[in-house]
């Protein structure tokens, strides 16, 4: 997507925030707006190039309130068709990993996102209340399952997509998380559900990755809270660890010539577990304990197997 398209759909989408609140930006309160989002000033010709745009071929109807500033007539209208329409689409163009959004000197990534076969259908289903019913394949026991789910948020996380449902059959747990790559068979019934008011955000604050909770090796929930995990990187790639954090509560307890050392505040997932192991080269767990325990008998695992 160019910079001007994204600069548009930002003025369009700021115009409508504004006018549900009846508020009215005129043109010095839009370009400062877009210094904002883009840290790039506009001329007053460009915005009246983009606004014209947004008129002309969106179909939005613009117009200059006297005195006050711009509002969209057909704002009802607008929130209920163009917004929805064009927020679909980008989500398709994403889990398709299309390169009609690249602009031409960016090298397309060649890695497929993983589970799109039924991501209309979901996408669909979610935004429609309506239960499914879906056959879906289980890694560790290689068996397959038929689930009745209430889909609520679709997630994606490293090029595999996620269904957060309901579980009609556990309705105890607030929601359960589906790959969408190992779906085999998916139906969008008739039946519309009452959504809850369930928190999707909260439980991933603690964690890393799709996993939400801590599984210990008798697979057991041993942990109903973060724990402070210290570990150790050298220079090298404890600088791409600063400069990319694992996780916002992440802060620098010492650096010195050769190592930095990190503090977080998280769940040790299987998620975080992956992620930490595949910088074997260079990490040195100080604490938990535990934790330091659980590493050293998968090396020593990696070590037999390889050996």
């Amino acid at each position: 997507m160019s910079i001007i398209f994204q600069r548009q759909i930002f003025i369009l989408s700021y115009i409508q925030e504004q006018n549900r609140r009846n508020v009215f930006p005129n043109k010095t309160k839009i370009i400062e707006k877009i210094l904002e989002k883009f840290d790039t000033e506009i001329s007053e010709n460009t915005l009246d190039r983009d606004l014209h745009f947004i008129r002309n071929e969106i179909g939005v109807d613009l117009k200059s309130v006297r005195g006050k500033g711009y509002q969209i007539e057909n704002l009802s209208e607008l929130d209920n068709t163009f917004i929805n329409d064009f927020s679909r689409s980008m989500a398709m163009i994403l889990s398709q990993n299309s390169r009609a959004v690249l602009p031409e000197p960016v090298i397309y990534e060649t890695r497929n996102f993983a589970g799109t076969d039924f991501f209309q259908d979901i996408l669909k289903a979610c935004e429609n209340n309506l239960e499914c019913v879906m056959t879906y394949y289980n890694y560790e026991n290689l068996s397959e399952k038929e689930y009745e789910i209430q889909p609520y948020k679709l997630k994606l996380k490293d090029y595999r997509w996620y269904i957060l449902a309901k579980d009609k059959n556990a309705p105890e747990i607030d929601f359960k998380i589906f790959g969408l790559e190992r779906i085999r068979d998916f139906n969008v019934t008739k039946n519309k559900y009452k959504p809850e008011n369930i928190d999707f955000e909260i439980p991933f604050e603690n964690a890393f990755g799709m996993f939400t909770k801590y599984q210990d090796e008798n697979r057991n929930y041993s942990l109903s809270e973060p724990i402070k995990i210290v570990l150790e990187f050298d220079l090298r790639d404890g600088n791409y660890i600063k400069s990319n954090p694992i996780h916002h509560s992440q802060k620098i307890l010492k650096e010195t010539e050769k190592n930095i050392q990190f503090e977080l505040f998280i769940m040790p997932t299987l998620d975080l577990i992956k992620e930490l192991l595949s910088r074997s080269w260079s990490i040195k767990i100080i604490e938990p304990e535990a934790l330091r325990k659980q590493f050293l008998d998968y090396w020593k695992s990696a070590v037999k197997r390889n050996s």
